[in-house]
């Protein structure tokens, strides 16, 4: 299946693209660059990244604000405040947060979100708190 990808490095850096091959479990994966830039797909180590966003739309809606309070509408798991360390804050459900993987995979809060699913780096956490 393929997936349309935001791609947030820890450096700040940005891509867009399509990948079919992301599994939580693996260290990489790879990104085909979004029609509008050239190139060769890239293979992407987990290691430099922030986290990945499963996105509806690359365009997305910059006047669009995510409602941080909602409480999430027929989701299981376990609702988390995430806190980055470039200081980016997220509300989202989680079904399992494994310290042995690279990441764990964050459904948004917010279901009108252009975020489909966010798979976080455990190393670009600040803080992960788990709310009632």
């Amino acid at each position: 299946m393929l997936h349309k990808v935001v791609v947030r490095y820890k450096n700040g850096t940005v891509e867009k693209g399509t990948t079919s091959d992301f599994a939580p479990n693996r260290t990489t994966f790879t990104l085909s660059h979004e029609p509008s830039v050239a190139g060769e797909p890239t293979t992407i180590s987990y290691d430099e990244l922030k986290a990945i966003f499963f996105v509806r739309s690359f365009q997305g809606n910059r006047e669009y604000r995510d409602q941080k309070l909602r409480k999430p509408e027929g989701t299981i798991g376990r609702r988390f405040l995430l806190t980055f360390t470039d200081g980016e804050t997220m509300r989202g459900t989680a079904l399992g947060v494994n310290l042995s993987r690279h990441g764990f995979l964050l459904f948004p809060s917010d279901p009108g979100s252009n975020n489909k699913r966010i798979f976080v780096m455990h190393s670009a956490v600040k803080e992960l708190r788990q709310e009632e």
